[in-house]
């Protein structure tokens, strides 16, 4: 049961790993007109909601005059946290049935 828990957790956290470079990479592609994409003031709704809680609480800290990059460095620390929560969530199982 436990190693089972680990596997799941670590396949969910290479699907939201993958998800999240996807996300990331439509933020400056719509932005910058990448691809043939049209620039879409929406492009990066996606990559704010897989960073959620730490993008709206980084974002707010930071204020109002943030470029693209440095609001691209906020999301992926975000999701970098995230990942990293999904991950000791699911192996601490074994820490707790000892």
């Amino acid at each position: 049961m436990r190693r089972a828990v680990r596997v799941v957790g670590g396949v969910l956290a290479g699907i939201y790993a993958l998800l999240c470079a996807l996300a990331l990479v439509l933020v400056p592609a719509s932005a910058e007109g990448w691809f043939g994409l049209e620039p879409d003031p929406l492009g990066g709704v996606f990559a704010i909601l897989l960073a959620l809680p730490w993008s709206v609480a980084l974002m707010a800290l930071s204020g109002d005059r943030m470029g693209l990059w440095p609001a691209m460095t906020i999301l992926v620390c975000g999701m970098a946290v995230n990942a990293l929560a999904l991950l000791w969530l699911t192996s601490g199982e074994e820490r707790r049935s000892r």
